[in-house]
């Protein structure tokens, strides 16, 4: 994933013992390619984003 933001975000801190956190991305764009890196060509994707914030709470 690449950020292209201002400055370097920083991701929200983890809570309930997971030692990560469920981010929701902002302006987040998809790109396909083909990777002819190697024998047999395949579809790629590369991901940007603008940033991100908390997840929201499930119900």
């Amino acid at each position: 994933m690449k950020m292209l933001a201002p400055h370097q975000p920083t991701p929200p801190k983890a809570q309930d013992g997971f030692p990560f956190s469920i981010v929701e991305f902002e302006g987040l764009q998809g790109t396909p390619y083909v990777d002819v890196n190697g024998r047999n060509p395949r579809l790629a994707w590369s991901f940007r984003a603008t940033g991100f914030k908390n997840a929201p709470k499930a119900a």
